[in-house]
């Protein structure tokens, strides 16, 4: 039996990445500052690393904003799911 290999998802082309900034500039309604954003990718980096949503190219972080969105949006669905999971259970 082979071991389990990680998949990921192909490469995107270098202009389809954004820096962190530009990515925060399109994605306002979901964090407002600069700050929140960066303080998403400290604490769930490893996930948009996985996702193929998040790249270090040339010293500089870069950001592919379909797979950045994508991935927030299954981050939140399972945040969501445990929060009402623990609200849900009897105290």
């Amino acid at each position: 039996m082979e071991p389990e290999q990680s998949i990921a998802p192909p490469s995107p082309a270098l202009s389809e990445l954004r820096t962190v900034p530009e990515a925060q500039s399109e994605l306002t309604n979901i964090f407002p500052t600069l700050g929140a954003l960066e303080w998403e990718l400290k604490v769930r980096r490893r996930e948009y690393i996985e996702a193929g949503a998040f790249f270090w190219v040339a010293g500089r972080i870069l950001l592919h904003p379909a797979r950045f969105a994508e991935t927030a949006l299954k981050i939140g669905t399972r945040e969501a799911a445990r929060r009402a999971a623990r609200t849900s259970q009897p105290a």
